[in-house]
């Protein structure tokens, strides 16, 4: 479980950070944001 977490939680780190340069990526950054900022 703890590996799916980190792996999750990299994935989250990678979509905003990728947000500001891909322009589909963006439209994750909204759910990934809230998601990272609900945990």
């Amino acid at each position: 479980m703890a590996n799916k977490s980190h792996t999750m939680e990299v994935e989250k780190i990678h979509g905003v950070s990728t947000a500001s340069d891909k322009s589909p990526t963006a439209r994750f950054s909204g759910p990934y944001i809230e998601d990272v900022k609900t945990t």
